[in-house]
């Protein structure tokens, strides 16, 4: 069963701050970051339980290549 995920406003702004910093050090990496960060959700939606307990039930999860997680 696939999960719901969203980013809160503040989550989606460093998301972004973070696309458009790739972005300035090299054309084209930015995407290559999203994409990524897309790849992350998608295993979040199919195994929700399968990563790192930070603190209850908040769980960090590191996106591929990229020094970033998401939680």
């Amino acid at each position: 069963m696939k999960v719901s995920v969203w980013f809160e406003p503040e989550a989606e702004a460093e998301l972004m701050a973070a696309a458009q910093w790739y972005k300035a050090q090299l054309p084209g990496l930015e995407l290559r970051f999203l994409d990524a960060v897309d790849d992350t959700i998608s295993a979040i939606q199919l195994m929700p339980r399968g990563f790192q307990v930070l603190k209850g039930s908040v769980r960090q999860i590191p996106v591929k290549v990229f020094p970033f997680v998401v939680v």
